[in-house]
């Protein structure tokens, strides 16, 4: 369950620059995609796709440091936050009419 502590640590990351912004190869439909890949990574280490920035992302994912990893996948209406915080993950789906405007992948970090 996400804790009021979690959002103010969420909301703090994000007011930030991102440390981190690459585009990717990996494009999908559903974010739940992008959720499954990195169960199998977390879970097994591997990796579903021949991407060397997800799997860069998804090993910094696994690191202790509170992080924010944000993927849009072109042409979609959302974004996915993947978050750890606290020692927990979450996953947020951000709505946002302006991002349906970029034509790239990409994956930004924020810490």
């Amino acid at each position: 369950m996400l804790l009021l502590s979690d959002m103010k640590n969420i909301k703090e990351m994000l007011k930030k620059e991102p440390t981190m912004l690459q585009t990717t190869k990996l494009e999908v439909d559903n974010y739940q995609e992008v959720v499954e890949l990195w169960k199998l990574f977390r879970d097994e280490n591997k990796l579903l796709i021949d991407d060397y920035w997800v799997k860069q992302f998804m090993a910094f994912h696994k690191t202790e440091t509170n992080h924010i990893l944000l993927y849009y996948s072109k042409n979609m209406n959302e974004c996915l936050l993947m978050c750890r915080t606290n020692n927990r993950y979450f996953n947020i789906k951000i709505p946002d009419s302006d991002l349906g405007k970029f034509d790239k992948n990409f994956i930004a970090t924020f810490i």
